[in-house]
């Protein structure tokens, strides 16, 4: 058969410390494939990239809170990795 389901991608996890152009800052997660840098997902044709962004707990007693955003690569100003 031609085709067929694509085969499953290794992926890498980095933990990053993001800074918007609007001074906005959190840290969150970021997946590129293994092998790849974060540079490497900042400098590839897609215009947005997903992050799991760290939230504020709000009190619910919960050690991790993640949502995912959808930030356009434009209004990034850094990403540090942690």
């Amino acid at each position: 058969m031609i085709g067929g389901p694509p085969l499953p991608v290794a992926i890498e996890e980095y933990k990053v410390f993001v800074t918007l152009k609007t001074g906005h800052k959190f840290f969150g997660k970021v997946y590129v494939k293994a092998g790849e840098r974060v540079q490497d997902l900042l400098n590839d044709k897609r215009a947005f990239i997903p992050i799991l962004k760290h939230m504020d707990d709000r009190g619910t007693k919960r050690e991790d809170v993640w949502k995912l955003i959808v930030v356009n690569k434009t209004s990034i100003e850094s990403i540090e990795e942690r």
